[in-house]
């Protein structure tokens, strides 16, 4: 996030503590008005950056925002 800020992209980080992290990151990003949800995976190999039914498979297809994943290494 710090590397982004100092390019001039206005950034903001939030950890959502909830029972249904998929259902929080998008109240968060509703009610902050973001215009993309960034998000790491914890992909284990192969080609897909995440699993069906996980946290970012959920936050992709239930919410209204673009979300960029980033695999964790």
């Amino acid at each position: 996030a710090e590397h982004l800020r100092t390019s001039s992209i206005a950034v903001s980080v939030h950890t959502v503590p909830d029972d249904d992290p998929a259902q929080g990151i998008r109240r968060v990003a509703t009610r902050t008005n973001a215009q993309l949800i960034a998000m790491v995976t914890r992909a284990r190999g192969g080609s897909h950056l995440w699993s069906p039914g996980s946290v970012a498979d959920r936050v992709l297809r239930e919410g209204d925002r673009d979300v960029l994943l980033v695999r964790n290494r």
